[in-house]
């Protein structure tokens, strides 16, 4: 078979595998239905404020396409972690965050380990955290990024500072095609760092983007961003963080000394 006619066949049947990954959205009744139905399979839940929980959104039903990568943030299916929904805060549970479909998973382990899964309705998730390894992420719904919500695109956005300035990251992955890999598809991640100052909306992709906004600074900024080696596309939340604390104690005018931080 030749390539162009691989490529073809494959592009041709692409957005059926892809269509495949999400489930309809079924009626109350129905979800009602399958819950009963699945919390058949496992012991009862004791905690009524957690119940609740398991009521809402739909049964997570996806399909991983490929050995290459997950679509999971830290690629981790379930992480500790509590949210907020409808007003309410719920803690001590497992959740997972797929970044290809944007959703937040609520996992029940039982104690013969069978296991349920429930996609939690956005319109009501307000705000969650997740823990990795000791390191806490925080993120919100963009309804919730006021007074900038109706600037920002629909979903949840990591709170990586929030002070006078702020600065807020989505996360991303994007399922792409290859034909000429034996596994044909493959997670790619990526990241949007937007900052916040003075009412404005400023896109982060590299330094000199970041600079824009601290006309005043960029001296002293330039050369912090040189020496913490930071890179908008591969620095972690933590030097985000230092980052945003320095630029904000430049604000304060009070600059501390970076020759002995790094």
């Amino acid at each position: 078979m030749s390539y162009h006619f691989k490529f073809i066949i494959g592009f041709m049947f692409l957005p059926w595998v892809l269509s495949a990954q999400y489930v309809p959205t079924d009626s109350p009744e129905d979800i009602l239905k399958q819950r009963q139905e699945v919390f058949g399979l496992i012991e009862a839940l004791e905690d009524p404020l957690e119940d609740s929980l398991w009521y809402q959104g739909r049964i997570y039903d996806y399909q991983l396409r490929s050995r290459n990568g997950t679509p999971y943030f830290e690629n981790s299916t379930s992480l500790a972690g509590s949210l907020s929904y409808n007003g309410e805060l719920f803690e001590d549970l497992l959740l997972g965050y797929n970044l290809e479909t944007d959703e937040l998973i609520l996992w029940k382990i039982s104690n013969s380990f069978n296991t349920i899964q429930v996609v939690l309705d956005k319109y009501y998730l307000e705000r969650f955290s997740l823990n990795s390894q000791g390191n806490y992420y925080h993120f919100q719904s963009h309804t919730e990024i006021k007074p900038i919500h109706n600037r920002l695109k629909e979903g949840f956005y990591e709170v990586v500072y929030d002070d006078i300035l702020k600065m807020y990251v989505k996360h991303k992955k994007i399922l792409f095609f290859n034909d000429f890999d034996a596994d044909p598809f493959s997670y790619q991640y990526e990241k949007q760092v937007y900052l916040v100052l003075n009412g404005e909306i400023h896109v982060v992709d590299n330094r000199r983007n970041y600079l824009r906004a601290f006309k005043e600074h960029k001296k002293s900024l330039r050369k912090y961003m040189r020496r913490a080696h930071i890179n908008f596309e591969k620095s972690g939340t933590q030097s985000l963080i230092d980052l945003c604390a320095y630029s904000k104690s430049l604000l304060d005018h009070q600059e501390p000394g970076i020759e002995s931080n790094y």
